[in-house]
């Protein structure tokens, strides 16, 4: 199954959780006017909890696109965690999986997969951070392989005070963040 445009993002929405995870589409992807309205993904996903920062990758050569995120609930190693899960052939999503490898008993939020889905790049405060969160990233070498033990991007990047909320380039040229 080929997705169209998508675009997932987050929203507060009490209803379900304290934050939840929202799609939206659109027809023509050069017409940055024609989104239609969000709709919520559904529970495979979102949780009472805080379920928030996504990251989709279109997984063309090894399997069903896959969506990342972070997740306060219950189950993981720490306080947020990185789960991820494929779309099913209806269109929806399985029910989301911890991701061990890129998880610690830390806050790991916010994760941005390349486009190629070999590199992610995440936001944490585990042991080795230069001061309060750091930028940190993880390899594989396919889609379907497990993550490499994650590696600060040390001083060039982060620095004594928060650094997280990173974002690649549609070239994957340049890596946005903030500090």
């Amino acid at each position: 199954h080929r997705l169209g445009r998508r675009s997932p993002g987050c929203r507060d929405a009490r209803a379900t959780g304290l934050a939840d995870i929202y799609v939206s589409y659109r027809k023509d992807g050069d017409d940055d006017f024609a989104w239609e309205a969000p709709t919520m993904l559904g529970p495979e996903i979102n949780t009472s909890f805080i379920d928030t920062a996504p990251s989709f990758f279109e997984n063309d050569d090894d399997g069903l696109p896959q969506l990342y995120f972070s997740s306060n609930r219950p189950g993981g190693m720490g306080l947020n965690d990185i789960y991820t899960t494929e779309m099913n052939p209806a269109g929806g999503f399985w029910p989301a999986v911890l991701v061990p490898e890129l998880s610690s008993p830390q806050n790991d939020t916010a994760p941005e997969i390349f486009r190629n889905g070999l590199e992610m790049f995440f936001q944490s405060d585990r042991p080795g951070t230069l001061g309060g969160n750091d930028l940190w990233t993880s390899v594989r070498d396919s889609a379907l392989d497990p993550w490499s033990p994650p590696l600060n991007l040390g001083v060039i990047v982060n620095s004594v005070s928060n650094d997280g909320g990173p974002a690649v380039s549609s070239d994957g040229e340049v890596l946005f963040f903030n500090s």
